[in-house]
């Protein structure tokens, strides 16, 4: 079994798959890391302000190593580095969408997914899980909440404490970035399940996750 989270940023979409997939004891990935870590392989590669053409030379021999049966901790090795404490950097969070939104970085990233995940039963998040990465999935969720709400949630989890107001700027900047790029655009996916998870807690939400599909199962 595949279920798909996807939501926008600051959704709670990797607390909430972890805590589900840990409860119905199945794999998670969530493949935002994956663009981080491309993200940071490029800028070591000093390719993050260059055009696509000079990428996608870079792109058909990355390897991915994520091991999607250890939920408490994702380790994430790109070409044998492991870079999983450095993710959020400030240069990767600059980047992470400029680079995402590119059609060949996507269609090689959706392939590799796909691979991960394949002949596995887990909980995959995203932004385009349900519509492009696997789309087929029978279990569907997008969760959604005001942007001012996500903004609390990431101004109460950085540690750096970067002001409210430009947290809430940037958050909304790539909102605006991941549902109007051309390839793979950040939406609702067909016969997903819509929660909104701004008056719930992480439990809430994986519970009523868990209940609609012990419903489809029954």
């Amino acid at each position: 079994m595949i279920i798909t989270i996807d939501g926008p940023a600051g959704v709670g979409k990797t607390t909430v798959g972890k805590l589900t997939a840990e409860k119905l004891g199945m794999g998670f990935l969530d493949t935002g890391i994956m663009y981080r870590a491309l993200t940071w392989f490029l800028i070591n590669k000093n390719l993050e302000d260059d055009s696509i053409d000079k990428i996608k030379s870079h792109l058909e021999n990355l390897n991915f190593d994520l091991n999607i049966t250890n939920i408490d901790f994702t380790t994430v090795s790109i070409n044998k580095i492991n870079v999983t404490k450095l993710l959020n950097s400030p240069e990767v969070e600059k980047y992470v969408s400029k680079i995402s939104s590119f059609k060949e970085v996507r269609e090689i990233m959706v392939k590799k997914q796909r691979e991960i995940v394949y002949d596995s039963s887990s909980v995959v998040v995203g932004r385009d899980i349900g519509t492009i990465v696997l789309p087929n999935a029978r279990s569907k969720f997008y969760l959604t909440a005001s942007a001012e709400e996500r903004a609390k949630r990431r101004f109460s989890q950085n540690s750096e404490k970067v002001p409210y107001p430009k947290v809430l700027k940037e958050l909304k900047e790539r909102d605006n970035s991941d549902m109007s790029r051309k390839y793979s655009p950040l939406k609702v996916p067909q016969n997903a399940l819509i929660i909104d998870t701004e008056k719930k807690n992480i439990h809430q939400v994986s519970d009523e996750i868990i209940e609609k599909i012990n419903y489809e199962s029954s």
